[in-house]
């Protein structure tokens, strides 16, 4: 630091000062996508527990903290010294994004099919209910995907019958 303030017109040492931030720059990058890389391995296979999906709204939201913003400000803003006119084209993309008008999809063409058709089966109904996962949590309604295996015959049909029917 001593040297930097001796010798702010030096070019080689301007030069050395901007190869190092160059070179800590894309080690940064390359360990972020690294821990990227190792995080999702350890989210694979555990999309179903709480703190999966608490990853993925903060994700998917801004963060609402001022410490935060300031920091993707900072960081916007240093990415972007060289190139001042790249920020504002940036922010404008950020900001203001340019309106994507829908696909046109043609109307359905409704073509009767009577397997897709049919009423559900107690054979269906039972390998369906066979294959639920056994580590949830019961939902609003308070039932077990566990008291739904263990139905006896009489409750199954019943179930099955209110399936068909709606």
């Amino acid at each position: 630091m001593n040297r930097w303030c001796r010798n702010r017109h030096s070019r080689s040492l301007k030069r050395r000062i901007t190869q190092l931030t160059e070179s800590a720059l894309r080690y940064a990058r390359e360990l972020q996508q690294q821990n990227w890389r190792s995080f999702c391995d350890q989210l694979a296979g555990a999309l179903t527990t709480k703190r999966a999906w608490h990853i993925l709204l903060k994700l998917m939201g801004p963060s609402p903290s001022k410490t935060a913003t300031n920091q993707d400000i900072a960081l916007l803003i240093h990415n972007h010294r060289k190139h001042p006119a790249q920020l504002l084209s940036t922010l404008r993309q950020r900001l203001f994004p340019t309106p994507v008008t829908p696909p046109h999809h043609p109307d359905y063409q409704w073509v009767q099919n009577p397997d897709l058709d049919a009423p559900f089966t107690s054979t269906e109904l039972l390998q369906a209910l066979a294959k639920l996962a056994r580590n949830t949590t019961q939902g609003h309604d308070q039932v077990t995907y566990k008291l739904l295996r263990n139905l006896d015959g009489e409750h199954l049909e019943a179930l099955l019958k209110c399936y068909n029917d709606h």
